[in-house]
């Protein structure tokens, strides 16, 4: 499924896994993407395209997780540079970075690279 942004995303995959289709094995989100696998036998690719095209994708209902502090090193050679281009200082650079909570939306293709 290729979806407008993120939260539509989101949306579309709390749906699937709030009321299973049955036939689909596996649903993997990504940006703006599901992966829908499925078996053929079980549901044919029609049906199922019919069904998904029936889902709320306005719901915003998701809770947030369990909050994770993961402690950084700003030792990297190319930091300077980072900080030239965006016109700042290192240690504001530094501020500005670790001032912010980011949320992860799903995890990639990498063990524990989470996007």
């Amino acid at each position: 499924m290729e979806l407008e942004n993120l939260d539509q995303t989101l949306a579309a995959f709390d749906a699937l896994l709030a009321a299973p289709i049955q036939g689909v094995e596996e649903i993997v989100p990504a940006a703006r993407t599901l992966l829908v696998s499925f078996r053929p036998a079980a549901i044919t690719r029609e049906a199922l395209a019919k069904r998904i095209a029936h889902l709320d994708l306005h719901q915003q209902g998701r809770a947030a997780g369990k909050q994770v502090e993961v402690p950084v090193h700003y030792q990297g050679e190319d930091l300077e540079e980072v900080a030239a281009l965006l016109g700042l200082t290192v240690p504001e650079l530094i501020r500005r970075h670790t001032g912010s909570d980011y949320s992860v939306a799903f995890c990639g293709f990498a063990p524990g690279f989470a996007y």
